[in-house]
C-alpha cells in the first residue's frame, strides 16, 4: 500500500532496505545522493522523471535504511509519485510509492451547526456537519413529510413520505 502524502508539503521519507548486489544481504550504509547512480521521482501522468539528487538531503539512519527529504516541488502533484533509487555497482534499486493527497481538514476551524441543506457539490465538511445535525437534532414526521430542524429549531428542509401498504419511502430533502 502506497504511503499517504500531503500535496503541496515537504516530508522526509524513509526508504530502503538498501542491500549489497553480490550477496542480496549485506546492508549497504555508505551511499550518497551524489554517489548513486538514480535518485529519482516519477510523478503522477508524468512523461519523465525528475531528477532530485542536487535538491534533497538522502541520509543513512540504520541497517540499510535511509530517509530522503521531498520538498512541497516534489509533492505538488496529486496522485501517484514513486520514489526510486538505483547505484548498479553497489546496492540492489530500491522503489517506494506514494499516493499524494489534497489535505482534509476536518478540525483546525470552528464549525457551525448548518444553515441549510447539504448539496451534492457542498465540501466534505459541510456533509459531515449536515449528517451529525440530522442525527443530533429534533425531525418531525407526519403520514406525508419529514421535517428536519436545525439547532435553532427553525427547519432546514422537508422530505415526502409515501406509504403504499407495503412500503414506505421517504423522498429526498428540499
Amino acid at each position: 500500500m502506497a504511503q499517504l502524502l500531503l500535496a503541496d508539503t515537504a516530508a522526509t521519507v524513509t526508504i530502503g532496505p538498501f542491500v549489497d548486489q553480490t550477496d542480496f544481504y549485506t546492508p549497504e550504509v555508505g551511499l550518497t545522493k551524489g554517489g548513486v547512480d538514480e535518485l529519482v521521482l516519477y510523478k503522477h501522468d508524468a512523461s519523465a522523471v525528475t531528477d532530485i539528487s542536487s535538491s534533497t538531503t538522502f541520509t543513512h539512519v540504520a541497517g540499510g535504511m535511509y530517509t530522503v527529504l521531498l520538498s512541497t516541488t516534489d509533492t505538488n502533484t496529486e496522485g501517484r509519485l514513486t520514489l526510486y533509487v538505483r547505484d548498479d555497482s553497489i546496492c540492489v534499486p530500491i522503489a517506494k510509492e506514494f499516493m499524494v493527497v489534497q489535505v482534509m481538514d476536518f478540525g483546525n476551524t470552528a464549525t457551525t451547526a448548518p444553515t441549510a441543506l447539504a448539496t451534492s457539490t457542498g465540501t466534505l465538511r459541510a456533509k459531515i456537519n449536515w449528517l451529525f445535525d440530522y442525527f443530533f437534532n429534533k425531525r418531525t414526521a407526519t403520514s406525508s413529510t419529514e421535517t428536519h430542524f436545525s439547532s435553532a429549531g427553525s427547519s432546514l428542509g422537508t422530505a415526502t413520505i409515501t406509504d403504499d401498504g407495503t412500503t414506505v419511502t421517504r423522498g429526498k430533502f428540499s
